[in-house]
């Protein structure tokens, strides 16, 4: 069995990663006491989106650790999920889930660029199949929606600066929905600008506040939706911006 201060070490990786790919509060709280039950050491931890303490019931040992909210990726969440049930249910050894944990904190699973710009094609795309749009928009929708994803995740490139990647893809999805229907190129504005925000919209942020509010987890569920609702404010911003530009 590992020593106490192993053990809040690898729980500590554990839970850094999984607030860092986007998993909810209440799961890293759960994978780190099942982690502490599986080591046969009873763990106790609290977590919030900019804090996480870990404590041992019969140690004054305490971690506390300040990570910083990443992005989201699935990918590792799912994986350390799987990792934690294997090492729950004796499948592997403490030393194999460490040295499994060190791996996946040191792996870049990140999506190709070109497969991410599709996607936001694709998703930008689907919102026109419940409007019952023309075929034109339809296609329009596709185009917007990628240039938009590409000019919001390029700009970051160049300035740094909190949520300009939201207001550049709203102005971008504005301004070419305005002057393809000014151009008589498009047919409806506002089912363009809709179907195109798709891939902008903070949809996984939404859908774990809503998940933390109900598991009680109140300043993680407030603190997600703030960020969404700024997010979704900014998106709008360059929308009306470019439509304001454009009239």
């Amino acid at each position: 069995m590992p020593t106490e201060k192993e053990l809040l070490a690898t729980c500590s990786q554990v839970g850094n990663l999984l607030l860092n790919s986007g998993a909810e509060t209440f799961r890293i709280e759960n994978t780190i006491e099942h982690i502490g039950k599986a080591a046969q050491t009873p763990i106790v931890c609290y977590s919030t989106l900019t804090a996480i303490f870990i404590s041992i019931n019969e140690s004054t040992d305490t971690l506390f650790i300040k990570p910083k909210m990443g992005g989201y990726d699935l990918k590792k969440v799912d994986a350390i999920n799987q990792l934690s049930r294997d090492f729950t249910q004796q499948k592997i050894n403490f030393n194999q889930f460490n040295q499994a944990v060190i791996d996946l904190d040191q792996t870049v699973t990140q999506t190709p660029f070109w497969l991410q710009v599709l996607g936001a094609g694709l998703v930008s795309m689907a919102p026109m199949l419940v409007f019952k749009a023309t075929w034109t928009d339809l296609s329009l929708s596709f185009f917007v929606g990628l240039l938009a994803f590409i000019f919001s995740k390029k700009i970051t490139n160049y300035y740094d600066f909190p949520y300009i990647s939201e207001v550049v893809g709203g102005f971008t999805i504005g301004l070419l929905a305005s002057l393809l229907v000014k151009f008589h190129i498009g047919d409806n504005l506002y089912n363009i600008i809709i179907s195109s925000l798709m891939p902008l919209v903070p949809g996984v942020a939404i859908t774990n506040a809503i998940r933390e509010i109900i598991a009680k987890e109140i300043i993680s569920g407030i603190v997600r939706i703030t960020y969404a609702f700024f997010v979704a404010g900014a998106i709008a911003f360059g929308v009306i911006l470019a439509i304001e530009v454009c009239h």
